[in-house]
């Protein structure tokens, strides 16, 4: 059996860990992992099976018209990786998101959260006084919402099929964004009842294998924030006892049938 791994050519420098153990992990099975670079896919070798790390929906779709299983699919990468999109998502689940626009005209409220919709890690992610302060980039889209009344805190669960597996709380001293890429503390949390809840639900919607869902705190609450595809696996391997890279390869055996 062959797989693959696909990442764009600058995420596979910083994630050579992840490719080295999933292929170590694979190995056990039997099986063949290869790195394979997102810009330069041609589709004319097909794997059994993909393990895909980048944005790009359109490249899932295509090994899905193929009928190559591809961990995650084409619509929970599209949903994770544009905000207002995810947003929409979650309205439609009935779940409680802060009020989130792509028109800055519409926003009435201060200080202003402005996030590129494809943006991920903290970056490009801008607090705003006013309206005045916005200074979009041409070509980018944004989406707007209030700040939530608990900055600099934030909570992923990872979700492994249908099942919240472990979750890790973020904080920050020093900025408003926790995000642990942009040097905010970790350390491992029970899961809460109601984001199990929660995190089932966004799970069984998208038919989602191996995702992570950052909540924030608002009005005494963890609310949905992002939904993360590809999500980073560092904070739990520093901070759990959870083997992340075991329970995937594990459940991707499981899942086609060996």
């Amino acid at each position: 059996m062959q797989g693959i791994i696909v990442y764009n050519k600058e995420d596979a420098k910083r994630n050579w860990w992840f490719i080295d153990e999933m292929t170590l992990l694979f190995k056990n099975y039997g099986v063949d992992i290869t790195l394979k670079i997102e810009e330069e896919l041609t589709f004319d070798e097909l794997p059994d099976f993909v393990i895909y790390r980048a944005r790009h929906h359109e490249n899932i779709d295509k090994y899905e018209s193929f009928g190559v299983r591809v961990f995650n699919n084409a619509l929970t990468n599209e949903t994770a990786n544009d905000k207002f999109v995810t947003y929409e998502f979650a309205e439609k689940l009935g779940l409680t998101v802060l009020k989130t626009t792509e028109n800055l005209d519409k926003v009435d409220y201060s200080p202003i959260v402005m996030k590129s919709v494809d943006g991920h890690g903290g970056k490009e992610v801008f607090l705003l006084q006013s309206k005045d302060d916005a200074k979009p980039v041409n070509g980018v889209t944004y989406v707007y919402q209030p700040l939530s009344d608990e900055p600099g805190v934030d909570m992923r669960v990872y979700v492994l099929g249908t099942e919240p597996k472990v979750a890790i709380k973020r904080t920050s001293d020093t900025d408003w964004r926790s995000n642990y890429s942009l040097g905010g503390h970790a350390i491992e949390v029970e899961i809460p009842p109601e984001v199990c809840d929660i995190s089932r639900k966004i799970a069984l919607q998208l038919h989602s294998d191996l995702i992570g869902i950052d909540f924030i705190r608002n009005n005494g609450q963890w609310i949905l924030n992002e939904i993360e595809d590809p999500v980073g696996c560092r904070m739990v391997y520093h901070y759990s006892k959870y083997n992340i890279f075991q329970e995937f390869a594990s459940y991707i055996m499981a899942t086609l049938g060996k």
